[in-house]
């Protein structure tokens, strides 16, 4: 296990030269990301005007005038503006989600936000265009809002430019998991083998057993650290599982997408098979609710199961955990609970586990992965490298998670 003071000369030494460049490309980046954010403020303002522009004109005529009182007008307000953040999020997905399908190298080539800026901008004139038509009542009033287009336009066409010749945002995370992730890797966990786009099998994930996942319609992750194939398989990645359901509303059938976990998903093979045992934070299902924590996991409920206690008052009061009913009684090895520990500094201690014959499986939810760079002071510091550090050796301790009975 490195020292502080070699973890710090490992960050001076070996990795200054590359942070350093990734800081002055953070800088860089920051320009067009701030253009793009003001360019999505913009068009929330703009949908947000069209939405006022059919109230006015429906309580005008309505009521035979354009003004009212000044609540119903706040109100007016509120709902528009609520309008318009729904508006411009359905267009934002649904851009998004048009890109990934039909055109993925375009998507790749030019980067994802400055795709969205086109489209948003092309809809924008047109709804700017409608609103032209539906609420202009004179030629004046034509030509000021023209003219009012024409210089938005302008600023928008700056915008655009900003987006297509600024280096896109992907690029300092990409260079980041690509150049200082796979050095730290080797440097704290050596023979470990790191994979930006590699994810924990799908597999792995039904066979743990944790989580709802009948009709999986969406598994996609990344950062796969796993350990040589001779030794016991240690393999970690990020994952966002998202599953299809069926729901009987008032005798119809309605089919939704859920999202059933987001976060850092860990396998373990132990060293003997164990017995099954399921594992499940408290704030889990405080966090979520009882109602949705049932419909998204998988509760073991099957007969011959009961809950356990470990005889740890603060662990109790923490987990709710399961057994067989006629497995013995056991205790939780210290490598095991040292692991759980930083489960709960790191994640909000929402985490879930599940022992399935030889492996085990746990999962940190909203995990703060160390693998995605800040976009906010320092790139990477000697806590960082420590706390990784922590985490990879205790995981490299697990290796059973009851005590032997002697």
């Amino acid at each position: 296990m490195k020292t502080r003071q070699q973890l710090s000369y490992f960050l001076e030494q070996t990795l200054s030269q590359d942070l350093a460049e990734l800081k002055r490309l953070r800088l860089i980046l920051l320009v067009p990301q701030f253009l793009r954010n003001l360019f999505r403020l913009a068009a929330l303002v703009v949908f947000f005007s069209i939405f006022m522009g059919f109230f006015r004109v429906f309580f005008a005529e309505f009521r035979g005038t354009g003004s009212g009182d000044v609540f119903i007008w706040i109100a007016l307000g509120i709902f528009s503006l609520a309008g318009g953040v729904i508006l411009f999020s359905i267009i934002n997905r649904a851009i998004n989600t048009s890109l990934v399908r039909y055109f993925p190298g375009l998507r790749h080539a030019i980067g994802k936000s400055t795709l969205i800026v086109v489209g948003i901008c092309v809809l924008v004139a047109a709804a700017w265009q409608v609103n032209l038509w539906l609420f202009v009542d004179s030629v004046m009033e034509a030509r000021f809002i023209y003219r009012f287009m024409l210089v938005a336009g302008g600023v928008l066409g700056l915008v655009l430019v900003g987006s297509l010749f600024g280096l896109p945002s992907q690029k300092y995370p990409h260079r980041y998991k690509r150049e200082i992730v796979p050095k730290v890797v080797r440097y704290i966990a050596p023979g470990s083998t790191y994979s930006p786009e590699g994810m924990v099998s799908q597999t792995y994930f039904e066979k743990s057993r944790m989580f709802k996942a009948d009709d999986i319609v969406r598994y996609r992750g990344a950062h796969l650290i796993k350990y040589p194939a001779h030794e016991p398989v240690r393999q970690l990645s990020w994952l966002q599982v998202r599953n299809k359901e069926d729901d009987r509303v008032r005798g119809k059938r309605q089919i939704r997408v859920s999202e059933v976990f987001k976060g850092i998903f860990l396998v373990v093979r132990l060293k003997a098979p164990s017995a099954a045992m399921r594992l499940e934070s408290k704030k889990t299902e405080t966090r979520l609710g009882q109602r949705f924590t049932e419909q998204t996991h998988q509760v073991v409920t099957e007969d011959g199961w009961e809950v356990r206690k470990s005889g740890r008052e603060e662990f109790d009061e923490k987990y709710t955990w399961s057994m067989p009913s006629k497995a013995i009684p056991v205790r939780f090895t210290a490598q095991f609970l040292t692991l759980l520990g930083y489960a709960e500094a790191w994640c909000n201690g929402r985490v879930e586990a599940s022992i399935q014959g030889d492996h085990l499986y746990m999962a940190f939810a909203d995990f703060s992965s160390y693998f995605e760079p800040s976009w906010i002071g320092s790139v990477m510091d000697s806590d960082d490298l420590e706390n990784f550090q922590n985490f990879w050796e205790t995981l490299q301790g697990v290796n059973a998670v009851f005590e032997e009975r002697k």
